[in-house]
């Protein structure tokens, strides 16, 4: 006899209470066995694209992710094209033509945003023609752009090497074009100098005419115009110069105040380009086989200085660091970053395994993408903290 049937005998509530016990038990070690729900896989990244140039690219940080700009080998549709990404770098829709023209060489392109703007500029060839200087300005969406402007002629350069032009971003949305012009007289002195020109795009009927400003220096360097960032109302722009013991200078332009003040680098080094950093931008130059890395506060003053052959990423609870120092373990003199707010330009806080010497990198805020050409193929790869592990996806 069982023990429902005995129990049933002496006392039939007895045996509802049994069933009830069962029952929950039953539903207990049901539950034990359900598995959880997997996360959910992120999109596929966006897949190499054929570039003009190991230079003829950017990537830009945006408020809902970043933004590809290049230069495409085929021009049949268009000699400049934008692709939207989401903040792990998945495609969000299709492609924009940037610049419609057919059967333009793009040789070097930058591109820069903040405050919903993007503005776009590149070096481009017809044939064996003159290189020229063109720009254009649109939504950071990338879905309508204003005519390209033509700014004149720029210099021939070899190989695949960026210094003719850079773009900065202000906080409100200004976007400055610095770009190389031919080497001529000079405008201010007696003698030959290096030129370059700066330009305000985007301006409003309200805001007047663009200020265009003619700069110049006599002893130049390469990459000539290696910089170009805001960060707190500052402007950093760098200018490869040799001239009056200036060595390898940035220029700290603050405009709320009419502040404006050089800060020289090291001598017989070849500059690498700029950061922005909440407090001063880090400019960075190549001495032999270390680079040296140069905190510069928003007065223009050198406030630390390190040496390293490589940064490195630290991951903390999720959370990613840049550190640029001598050694495996932290010290006083390191200069880092903690990625927060989306920023663009962070290349040179990488390892150098991870970017190279033309690559380009964003923080989105929930990753690190990072932008290179190789053998004609501009790819993307990805770079997350998961805790405390730093893990990297390569798109196909």
């Amino acid at each position: 006899m069982t023990l429902a049937m005995r129990l049933a005998e002496g006392n039939p509530a007895s045996v509802a209470a049994l069933l009830i016990v069962l029952t929950v038990a039953g539903a207990c070690k049901k539950r034990e066995h359900i598995a959880p729900a997997p996360a959910p896989r992120p999109a596929p990244m966006m897949r190499s694209v054929q570039a003009s140039s190991a230079v003829a690219f950017d990537l830009v940080a945006t408020a809902d992710g970043a933004l590809l700009v290049w230069g495409p080998k085929d021009t049949s549709h268009g000699s400049v094209i934008a692709q939207r990404l989401d903040a792990l770098g998945s495609e969000i829709g299709g492609p924009t033509v940037v610049d419609a023209r057919p059967n333009r060489d793009v040789r070097e392109l930058v591109a820069a945003a903040s405050a919903g703007r993007l503005g776009v500029g590149w070096i481009e060839a017809e044939g064996t023609g003159v290189p020229k200087t063109r720009a254009t300005f649109g939504g950071a969406r990338a879905e309508v752009f204003a005519p390209a402007e033509d700014f004149g002629d720029s210099v021939a350069q070899e190989g695949a090497q960026r210094g003719r032009l850079v773009i900065a971003a202000s906080e409100d949305g200004a976007l400055t074009l610095t770009h190389r012009i031919p080497r001529d007289d000079c405008y201010a002195r007696d003698g030959v100098c290096e030129r370059y020109m700066q330009h305000r795009l985007g301006r409003t009927r309200r805001e007047g005419p663009d200020p265009m400003e003619r700069m110049e220096v006599r002893d130049a360097c390469e990459p000539f115009l290696y910089g170009s960032v805001w960060t707190n109302g500052t402007w950093f722009s760098g200018v490869c110069s040799t001239e009056e013991d200036a060595m390898i200078p940035v220029i700290v332009v603050r405009p709320a105040i009419s502040y404006a003040a050089p800060n020289n680098g090291p001598g017989g080094c070849t500059p690498l380009g700029l950061v922005a950093a909440p407090d001063g931008a880090v400019a960075v130059v190549s001495c032999q086989a270390t680079r040296v890395y140069r905190w510069i506060s928003l007065e223009g003053r050198t406030i630390a200085q390190t040496s390293s052959s490589s940064p490195l990423i630290e991951c903390r609870g999720g959370r990613m660091h840049l550190r640029a120092g001598d050694g495996a373990v932290a010290s006083p003199n390191d200069i880092g970053l903690s990625l927060n707010a989306p920023q663009s330009r962070i290349e040179l806080m990488l390892p150098t395994a991870l970017s190279g010497v033309n690559a380009r990198a964003v923080w989105t805020g929930a990753s690190v993408l990072v932008a290179q050409e190789s053998a004609g193929a501009l790819r993307l790869s990805r770079l997350r903290c998961e805790n405390d592990r730093l893990v990297t996806t390569n798109a196909p």
